[in-house]
This record gives C-alpha cells, structure tokens and sequence, in this order.
C-alpha cells in the first residue's frame, strides 16, 4: 500500500518474495529483495513450533522483549525504511 500510495518501500516489502527465495537455499537472493528475512525467519519458525508442539505438552520458553528493545527495534525499522528509499 505504502508503494503506491507514497511511492516508497515499506520494510516489509519484498519479504514473500525474500522468503520464498530462502526456502530455495538462494541466500544471497534473499538478502536482495529484504534484509530483514534473516530476523523474521527464524523469530516465525519459533511462534510456528511453540503453537504447533503446544498440544503435546511441550512449551518453549515465551520470548519477553523490554520496552527499550521494541523502541531499538522500531528505530531500526526506520532508519531501514530510509536507506532502502534513498536512490543511489
């Protein structure tokens, strides 16, 4: 929506495609078309397993991030988003 509303790339764009690239072992691709797929593949493979091995009994330990670290995250996101749009 942000691409063609404001004609910018959001931080998520590109991350389908990112992942889909990832589960094809084409790591450089992936790193290509969204950086970020190195964070939220791994953080999406860890809520996947804790839903999936809950009715087993078996319970991963909950991930706890402190308000610092979701505002570090957010600047992160933003600078991101920045760099991403500057024409180079």
């Amino acid at each position: 929506m942000s691409k063609r509303i404001a004609k910018i790339d959001c931080p998520g764009c590109g991350g389908q495609r990112a992942f889909h690239q990832l589960l094809h072992g084409n790591f450089l691709e992936a790193a290509q078309l969204n950086v970020f797929i190195y964070f939220f593949a791994p953080l999406l493979t860890y809520i996947f397993l804790s839903f999936a091995l809950r009715p087993f009994n078996i319970n991963l330990p909950d991930i706890d991030i402190s308000t610092k670290g979701l505002i570090i995250i957010l600047i992160i996101l933003i600078v991101f988003t920045i760099i991403r749009n500057i024409a180079f």
